[in-house]
């Protein structure tokens, strides 16, 4: 008796809380004077609701009249709206969007665009370029939390292919540097915990940190293989070239592998192996290009450095994008010199300009920055001075290439700085010093001031003994400045 009344009462309270939500329900309904209750809605409704794809195309085709923008429920969602919550085939978009492409830009009622739902759970590139090709401009618009769509890519794990597509529109390059609104469309505010947070910065919280550092480890060691292997391959060389001075010796065939190393690899049982090393350890870096967190970052940091919509040859430039972003991460920078370590010499922009120009003009820009009350600029400035000096030490002969204008790297920063307001003596930097000792010749062609000259040198040398080194090594720095009566 105990354990039936019991029963009762259980079922009594489930009786009263379903009367409750159908009066809540009811409720809503009455105030949205557009919106439909679930009964009076089409049977395209139903089968969306469902996920039934082939019955849903096939009553899309047939009954068209059925597909409309008006068409909401209670959440203020259409067919689209559910469609997308179940990552459904493209054809099955397309004949809605067919129907009534107007479906793409209606909002539900915490201001969700059909977009945002297909991200959010992860749709097809298919899909997504779909509900992009009938309404390009929701890729730059902020979903009811205040999130744009780069934001829910980077947030929810969406493949590769579909935050390429998304960048592909000028609308969402406009936003890769945006952060998430504080406030919602309506005014409220958003209860967002990621507020104020860039794409970038969501792909680093989401990454997988111990897989990614463990493949910067493999390809630092790869990377330092390679040197001792090019070094001892360099030592070779020489020695041959001296026998052969000598008339001891010929061409050898280590020169031959150096000049053409693929020809010697594929089964050449002649093969030098050490240029067989060079190519395995290469190989090693290059299986590292299909890292997940790589692929994403190097788009939403290429979109940052051109700020123009992605295409096939921007992405070459990632280690310009790198050095170029305000504040590139530590480990995005390393994997970018690890995975492309040639371009740090090899690689020039449409102004002939290698990566290390663009750092320093980063660092230059940075320095102009108005550091009084704003946390911000400072944060910059720190990172492009330390992006400028890692740049720096991984090829400090690139401080001795001129760009297509004729300016070395420090030449091109200076520059900038005057352009900005800024004296070039109070604006002296740490990076700009470490810019200047790996090619202390710049001074012979830069018409330094006559406050900065003197300043650059008693930053360079620290004793007696080493100016008078510096100077015994350039002489013309000085005897050039004399002569000009300075």
């Amino acid at each position: 008796m105990l354990l039936r009344t019991i029963v009762e009462a259980l079922q009594e309270r489930q009786r009263q809380r379903r009367a409750k939500k159908s009066r809540r329900r009811s409720a809503k309904e009455q105030n949205n004077g557009t919106t439909n209750t679930t009964a009076s809605m089409p049977l395209t409704y139903a089968l969306a609701r469902s996920w039934a794809w082939p019955a849903l195309k096939f009553r899309c085709e047939t009954h068209p009249h059925e597909v409309s923008e008006l068409s909401v429920d209670a959440r203020g969602e259409t067919i689209l709206h559910w469609a997308c919550l179940g990552k459904p085939p493209v054809d099955t978009i397309q004949a809605i969007l067919a129907v009534c492409p107007e479906l793409a830009r209606v909002r539900n009622n915490v201001g969700h665009l059909p977009l945002h739902v297909a991200i959010s759970y992860r749709s097809s590139v298919d899909v997504v370029r779909a509900l992009l090709q009938v309404f390009p401009e929701s890729a730059g618009l902020p979903n009811g939390a205040g999130s744009y769509p780069l934001h829910l890519l980077c947030d929810y794990g969406s493949c590769v292919n579909s935050l390429r597509a998304v960048l592909e529109t000028p609308e969402a390059v406009a936003t890769v540097t945006k952060r998430i609104q504080e406030t919602r469309p309506s005014g409220g505010i958003s209860n967002n915990k990621h507020r104020h947070t860039t794409p970038l910065n969501l792909l680093n919280a989401r990454m997988d940190y111990p897989q990614f550092q463990r493949a910067i480890v493999a390809m630092r060691e790869a990377r330092k293989q390679q040197q001792v292997i090019k070094e001892e391959l360099q030592q070779r060389r020489q020695q041959k070239q001296r026998e052969m001075a000598a008339g001891a010796a010929v061409a050898s065939d280590i020169e031959q592998s150096e000049a053409d190393p693929e020809a010697n690899s594929g089964g050449n049982s002649n093969a030098d192996p050490m240029v067989a090393w060079l190519q395995q350890h290469e190989q090693t870096i290059a299986s590292f290009q299909s890292n997940d967190y790589w692929q994403k970052a190097s788009l939403l940091a290429v979109a940052e450095y051109t700020q123009e919509p992605l295409s096939p040859e921007g992405q070459t430039y990632i280690v310009h994008a790198c050095a170029g972003m305000p504040s590139c991460p530590k480990f995005l920078l390393e994997f970018a010199l690890l995975m492309h370590a040639d371009d740090l010499l090899d690689k020039k922009d449409s102004q002939g300009r290698l990566p290390l120009h663009v750092a320093a003009a980063n660092h230059a820009n940075a320095l102009g920055l108005d550091l009084l009350h704003n946390k911000e600029n400072e944060r910059h400035r720190e990172a492009s001075q330390r992006t400028l000096a890692t740049v720096l030490s991984s090829c400090p002969q690139a401080a001795k290439v001129a760009d297509s204008n004729g300016d070395l790297p420090l030449a091109l920063a200076l520059q900038l700085i005057q352009l900005n307001g800024s004296d070039s003596a109070s604006a002296w930097s740490s990076g700009l010093q470490e810019l200047l000792d790996a090619n202390l010749e710049v001074l012979e062609v830069l018409d330094l001031n006559e406050r900065l000259f003197p300043y650059v040198w008693a930053n360079r040398v620290k004793n007696v003994d080493s100016l008078f080194q510096s100077i015994r090594q350039h002489p013309n720095l000085l005897q050039n400045r004399i002569q000009a009566g300075r």
